[in-house]
This record gives structure tokens, sequence and C-alpha cells, in this order.
């Protein structure tokens, strides 16, 4: 028996589930209830960047990271001098990310609109996501306004009369790449070609909006955060070289047994065949619309398996969210297809990362939709229970990190910027915010430059550390020389050690010892030396390169022999390596770095006699022979 469906019932649940997707989306992107300062990694930068904005630091210059003076709109942490342009920002963006998305499924079936509901409600890692697909959403827009087979009935109304929805629906793309710099490109892209497609169809008023908008908007909301007008072009400049050394430097491998980038791939072909094949659409909207998506999910594709763990979910969700809105333009049996190998996809990630699937989803729900309501009862209520729950944050990383109260200005080593500032010392940062980040030899000789000028701190906490199994000295590799040279040891408490800036500076003196170069994989003796400082500079075949662009390259890895007859095997980030680092001794610890300092006898097992590079696998994507320059460094 077929139940039919009765025009005022569907009309009903259309009405419904618009009004919980607006919903969950405005509980989703607006921090009410915003999260508060903790240890580790990334609680570390998302702090330092909302008091980098509380202290007028520019962007850019003071400070060189993936995110901008806005980035408290993707952290969504607390700060008593950024909330109220966090909640600002996040209501501007989030009213034009409701409103584009609203009218785009203002047509699909109400079972879409469901599936979008249980996505964003549901689903963990969407932040990235979210910021991925709005450029998307806008392409979909110009889409909209410019293809000629699309009657008036199917165009917003402000392309009959304001204009205003449009530049306002546009001028995101100007905030995106202010919140998190990588999202610059993709914002380029879609303005560009959302610009061209409008001017092949003498759109120009849409072809004007699509470079202006966003530009202005960007330019208003750069000094609107304080930030000077001439260091804008700084801030995209120096944000080059942490978006090309990304992919090797961060290289994380999946786990074993996973599989969902095989999902994703399948998914993204499939979305891809149903636009292109799209016999209804002209072919210049085919071409169009293929291009905007392939290159939001190729983006979508780096950015999740480039570092394979929980990343792995901003591309799953983004391909399920890339097939949803692919539905709103075309028809046929693909989309479907897509949307449920999508769906599959995002089913395993959530499985292999988090936990089981649908217990993760209805506690995700509940927390979203717990968090909104309350988190604006409570700001009502209490306005001052935040800043209160600030203040304790910051009590127990005060207890954590026990860091002291030192004189004059300080900086921590390589991360922990959390311990640092929970105590209220005077932080006086390097430019690149946190060590690992300074992934190529450009960043890594700003930080040097910074700890040898008049800038330096006159404090140093750093605690022996390197991401993911690199060389322990590879991180600032040019400043420890420096470390040695202009500060003394003071002392080793907790995960600390303790530097002090003497009142005299004479830099290092490097002195060349042996140049050569050697074969991947060949065993390289280590001249002998109190301290042994090298450069090695190894480079990507042309098939490397390809690799690279397309997905990542083969980790490298460096091996090295001791003096007491052990061995030890690291990562090794080409870049970071090209701009040198301490090889000999080998640190590994606190207690070892306070030796170097009070007695270096005690590192005699520690001296490196010998070393080895090689790739980790696919060995053809790197030279087979590589440079090794050896210097001794007299501190």
């Amino acid at each position: 028996m077929r139940i039919r469906r009765t025009p005022y019932l569907y009309r009903t649940l259309r009405t419904a589930t618009l009004v919980v997707l607006v919903y969950t989306l405005a509980c989703l992107m607006i921090p009410f209830e915003p999260g508060m300062p903790g240890p580790s990694l990334d609680p570390s930068w998302r702090y330092a960047i909302n008091e980098a904005v509380a202290r007028h630091f520019v962007f850019g210059k003071d400070l060189i990271f993936t995110f901008g003076p806005y980035g408290s709109l993707y952290t969504q942490m607390y700060h008593p001098a950024t909330d109220t342009r966090m909640l600002a920002g996040s209501a501007y963006l989030a009213v034009c990310f409701i409103g584009l998305l609203v009218w785009l499924t203002r047509r699909i079936n109400v079972v879409w609109r469901l599936l979008l509901i249980v996505l964003f409600a549901g689903a963990m890692y969407l932040t990235d996501a979210l910021f991925f697909a709005y450029p998307l959403m806008v392409a979909l827009l110009a889409y909209r306004l410019v293809t000629p087979h699309l009657d008036d009935a199917d165009r917003p109304a402000a392309t009959r009369g304001s204009v205003v929805p449009v530049i306002l629906l546009f001028s995101p793309l100007g905030l995106i790449p202010l919140v998190k710099g990588s999202m610059l490109p993709l914002c380029v892209a879609v303005s560009a070609l959302s610009f061209l497609y409008a001017l092949i169809h003498r759109r120009r008023g849409i072809a004007v909006i699509s470079i202006l908008s966003p530009l202005i908007s960007m330019v208003l909301l750069w000094t609107g955060a304080g930030q000077p007008l001439q260091a804008l072009p700084g801030y995209f400049w120096n944000m080059v070289p942490i978006i090309s050394g990304y992919t090797e430097a961060m290289i994380f491998p999946a786990p074993g047994g996973t599989n969902e980038k095989y999902v994703y791939v399948a998914s993204t072909l499939v979305i891809l065949v149903a636009l292109f094949t799209a016999g209804r659409l002209p072919l210049l909207a085919r071409l169009y619309l293929a291009l905007v998506f392939a290159l939001y999910l190729f983006l979508g594709f780096k950015a999740g398996f480039v570092r394979h763990d929980g990343h792995a979910l901003i591309a799953l969700t983004g391909a399920l969210l890339a097939a949803i809105l692919a539905r709103t333009v075309v028809g046929g049996i693909l989309i479907p297809v897509a949307t449920v190998i999508a769906i599959g996809g995002v089913v395993i990630g959530i499985k292999a990362y988090i936990g089981p699937p649908v217990q993760h989803t209805y506690w995700r729900m509940a927390e979203v939709y717990r968090s909104g309501p309350t988190g604006v009862r409570l700001r009502l209520k209490d306005p001052e229970r935040l800043e209160r729950h600030f203040e304790r944050a910051l009590g127990v990383l005060r207890a954590e990190g026990n860091i002291p109260l030192m004189q004059g200005t300080t900086d921590v080593y390589p991360f922990d910027q959390a311990y640092l500032l929970a105590t209220r010392n005077q932080w006086a940062p390097r430019p690149v915010l946190q060590s690992y980040s300074a992934y190529t030899e450009s960043l890594e000789e700003l930080d040097a430059q910074h700890v040898a000028g008049d800038g330096a701190p006159d404090n140093i906490a750093i605690r022996i550390f390197s991401l993911d199994g690199r060389y322990p000295s590879l991180d600032d590799g040019p400043s420890w020389p420096i470390f040695f040279a202009r500060y003394e040891f003071v002392s080793r408490s907790g995960l600390f050690s303790y530097l002090r800036k003497k009142t005299t500076f004479e830099p290092p003196v490097y002195t060349g010892l042996t140049d050569l170069t050697a074969a991947q994989g060949q065993w390289v003796d280590v001249p002998k030396a109190d301290m042994v400082y090298v450069k090695v500079q190894i480079q990507n075949t042309l098939k490397g390169k390809v690799i690279a662009q397309l997905y990542r390259p083969s980790p490298l890895r460096i091996r090295v022999r001791l003096e007491d007859g052990t061995a030890r095997d690291y990562r090794l980030v080409s870049r970071m390596g090209a701009a040198g680092f301490v090889l000999s001794p080998l640190v590994e610890s606190g207690e070892d770095f306070e030796n170097v300092y009070r007695a270096p006898a005690a590192l005699a097992g520690k001296r490196v006699t010998a070393m080895q590079v090689v790739a980790e696998y696919g060995e053809s994507q790197w030279d087979d022979r590589y440079t090794v320059k050896f210097y001794a460094v007299n501190p």
C-alpha cells in the first residue's frame, strides 16, 4: 500500500527541519559556552593566539602561525579580551552560513536536510569542514546567480533588487583567511573562479562583487582587529612557508587496518562524475562546478590525510557535506550513491579515531544542544562566570606547569605557552609561535635571529621534546647554539630547564669540518668535536615532488650511532635539516641539556660517531645522494 504524502504534513516537516537546522548551526558556530585554556600543544597555541590579540601583536610580524587575529572564531576558546569579538564574529559568520545554506537547500528533499542536522550535530572535527564548506557554498551561489538556463524563480531576490544580500554572502571570503591563513588559497580560488564565470556570462555586477566584497571585508576586519593595514601583505607572505612546509613536516602515518582514505577517494570520484555528466547543464556550468568541487575535495583530502589521525574526519565529514551540497545542483542516482559512500567513511572514521559511532553521535548531539541554551542562560544570568572559570583554569595551569615568576621577559620552548601565560610572566615570544611549526629554513632562521637579537627574552623555559619522533634538536636547530652562547643555565625543575640571558653575548663560532656527498642508506662518519652542528640537504625527485603535491612524500629517517655503542632512529624533515641543527652530542632529555652546560664530560657516551639518512619508504621519491656539512660549534 502506498502512503500518500500530504502537502500539509510535508510542509510542517520541512519547516520543523529548517528550524532545527538553524538552531543546530547557531549552537555549533556561536560559542555561547566557550572552552577554557588547558595544557599541552593545541590548547597552548589556542590560548596564545588570544593573548597575542590582547597584547596587540602584529600577525605576520610579531607572530607567525597558521591562525590570524580572528583565530578565536575557530578555537572557540575564552579570553576576557577577545570574547566580545569572538561572539560578534561568530554570529556574523553563522548568519551568512545559515542564510546561504538554507537558500541553497530550500528545494531538496527533507531527508537531505535531516542528514545535514545529524552531520552538524553529531560529528566531531567539524570546524575545518565548516570553514572549507563556506567558499564552496559561495561558489554555488555564484553558479545560481549567473547560469543563464536558471529562471528568475531559481535566483535570490537580491539579483532583482538590492545587491546587499549578495555582498554580505561574499564578504566572509575576506574573514575566513583572517581566522586561519591556510584557508586563503581556497577563498582566493573561489573568488577568482566566480569572477571569471560571471564575466563570461556578462554578469559584471556579480563579477565585481565576487572580488571587491571579500577584499573590502578583509581590509575592514583586519584594521578593525587593531592590525596595521601595511602589515596585511606580510601576514599572507609569511604564511607561505607555513603552508608549503606543512606536508612533509607533519606527515603522520595511518593506523594499521584503516581504509577510510579509499572511501573518501571513491565518494569524491562519484561526486565529480555526477557533476561533469549532468546532461541538463551547459558545458561551462559543468566545468565550473566540477572545478570548484574538485578544489574543495582535494584540499579536504590534504587536510585529512597528510596527518592521518583524527584529522581524517575533516576530510570524511567534508566529503559528506560536499555530496549533500552537490545534490542542490544535480539530480540522478550518482549523488545518493556518493552520499552513502561518504556516510560509510564517516562511520569508519568515528569508529577508528573516537569510539562507537552511535554512542559518540548521541553524546555529541546532546552536548551541542545542551551547550547553546545553557551558555546563553548563564551569560545573561551571571556575566562574570566565564571570567571566574578562566581564572580557575589559569590556576590549574600554574599548579601543573609550576613555572616561577622571573625578572624580565620570558619565552617557552618548544610549546607549552599555556603554562607560561598562566603565570603572568612577561611573555616575549619568538616569531614562529611553536617550534614544531617552523617547517622551513626561513622560519627557523627567523626564530634564531630573534633569540640572537635585541628582542631576545631575558629568560627561557625549555623542555626537551620533539614532535613525531623528530631528532631532538631538529626543532629550533639554528637557535640551539645561540642558547648555549647567550644564556646561562639556572636550574631544572619539573618539566622545564631554565636559562637566563648573560650580560654579554659573543655569537657562536662555526668552524667547518667536512663537506661530503653520501648515498641514501650510507653510514657517514661524524668528525670529532665537543659540539657538532650539521646541515643536511636532500631534495625530492620529480616523482617525489608530484607525490608531495598530490598527497604526501615518504618521510625521511636519520639514524645515528653513539660512542657508547648504541643507536637511535629519528624523523628528519628535509627543510629543517637544511637549516642546520646540533647533531652531537645527542641531547635527549632535560638532564642531557643541563649537562651541556654543567658537565659536558657526562655526555661522552652520547657523542655521535656516524649518521645515516634514508627514506622510510619510496626511496625513489628522494634523490639517491645528499650533501652533509659538518661544523664544530664553539658557543
